[in-house]
């Protein structure tokens, strides 16, 4: 004859108010972290995914939403025991947050007396650490009792684990054996452990688990695909430099989606090192074409004459301009036109300082031409005697080649020449030819 007895017993063992608040985390989109999904009963889809589709769903939603992404969680212990009154004695029952769980236990042998059929339970045990948040009710369903358990928002902590345990002992008052039953509650995920640092699919600019991008603080983005814009208020940024408006970014760079100038890095470009990203991508050569008063100057070393930098003046070194750093020029040649025409120089920054090599310009004693201590003025006056002392011997040479026997300096035709014929009739002159009878005149 079945046993019929309502419920005997209810306990709450922790009130009904939830602090954790599940209903701004399932079913939104890729914000939510898989382990704050399981703790509110959801399911997770591992997929890095388009921003309007879910990542995190209520436990009741179909299973196909992400079948081949789907958070899959170790299958519960399904151990049981038989014992003299109770069967089981012992079973392992797996739970989830915001499900009710119900379980039989089939009472074997009943006590004699009907009236002591008063079903109780205990919780014995837990790996949640004060009063766990979880529901328990138990009665008498004809020859069984049935134990009703539900988890809150609250049972999982945020230190929780893939599983916590809960140990709930279950009996008949006047009975001498109790079933135990241990509940197995997810709360976290088993992908949260692992952790794909820059990942490619999150753009090189966060870490990934679980399907999320994890974006570094300057980027946004289901993948960080892009920067995180800063609110300047009134003075919105700009990617156009004032001195230079048609052109963005300088030439140097591209405007961004936060309207920034990105310089460009290409090794292949010249200069690129030196592309300055607080204004407007400008390259070294127009910042140092405004100290064009120092590119004039006579003197080495720093010069006082530039208020946007500081500008040191190096004496020009042809071996210098060949170096690099890393594979790449490190002077970049440049030029000016100024009142004395164009300067062409080389410049290069280190350290906020500006070094610059005068190689042709106003000051010609600022050029070096490869030996230390030799001017390009020097050079080119000893070129240019040099070259007329070669010019006047191939022409003596030459004269005396053709022949010509030098005038004795005793000769008449030397001597024969006055001081007034300096002045009047020189005679050694014979005059030309001044007319000719043309044979042909007057015939027909």
């Amino acid at each position: 004859m079945g046993l019929k007895w309502l419920l005997v017993a209810v306990l709450f063992m922790s009130p009904c108010v939830f602090g954790r608040d599940c209903t701004s985390i399932l079913n939104k989109q890729s914000t939510n972290v898989c382990n704050e999904c399981i703790r509110c009963g959801g399911k997770w889809c591992s997929a890095v995914s388009d921003p309007e589709d879910l990542h995190c769903v209520g436990g009741q939603s179909e299973d196909n939403w992400c079948p081949e992404n789907q958070e899959k969680l170790p299958d519960p212990h399904t151990t049981s025991s038989r014992g003299t009154y109770f069967d089981p004695i012992y079973v392992e029952k797996r739970s989830f947050v915001y499900s009710t769980t119900y379980k039989y236990i089939k009472i074997l042998r009943p006590p004699p007396v009907k009236s002591a059929l008063k079903p109780y339970f205990n919780i014995v045990n837990s790996t949640q650490t004060g009063i766990p948040d979880v529901d328990i009710q138990a009665e008498v369903k004809d020859d069984s009792i049935l134990v009703t358990t539900k988890f809150g928002s609250d049972f999982c902590s945020p230190n929780s684990t893939t599983f916590e345990y809960v140990y709930v002992s279950v009996g008949l008052k006047g009975g001498s054996e109790e079933s135990l039953l241990k509940y197995q509650v997810p709360c976290a995920c088993g992908c949260s452990d692992r952790v794909e640092k820059n990942s490619s699919q999150c753009s090189g600019f966060g870490d990934l688990s679980c399907g999320v991008c994890h974006c570094r603080e300057d980027r946004v983005g289901t993948r960080c695909e892009r920067k995180k814009c800063s609110d300047r208020g009134d003075n919105p940024p700009s990617c156009n430099n004032p001195s230079n408006p048609k052109m963005k970014c300088s030439g140097n760079g591209r405007c961004n989606e936060c309207n920034e100038c990105e310089c460009f890095t290409d090794w292949d470009i010249e200069g690129s090192q030196y592309f300055d990203p607080d204004n407007y991508c400008e390259d070294l050569c127009t910042a140092t074409n405004r100290c064009s008063d120092c590119l004039r100057t006579n003197e080495l070393g720093h010069c006082d004459q530039c208020d946007t930098a500081f500008v040191f003046i190096v004496k020009a070194d042809k071996n210098a301009l060949e170096e690099r750093d890393q594979g790449r020029k490190v002077w970049v040649h440049c030029n000016v036109t100024v009142d004395c025409g164009v300067i062409q120089y080389a410049a290069m920054q280190q350290d906020g300082e500006k070094h610059v090599m005068i190689l042709n310009g106003c000051n010609p004693y600022l050029a070096a031409v490869g030996r230390p201590g030799i001017t390009v003025p020097v050079v080119s006056t000893l070129f240019i005697v040099a070259a007329l002392t070669v010019a006047a011997g191939v022409g003596y040479w030459v004269w005396k080649g053709k022949g010509a026997a030098p005038l004795p300096l005793t000769s008449p035709e030397y001597t024969n020449i006055d001081a007034e014929d300096c002045t009047g009739v020189n005679p050694l002159y014979k005059p030309p030819t001044s007319s000719f009878k043309n044979p042909m005149y007057g015939k027909s």
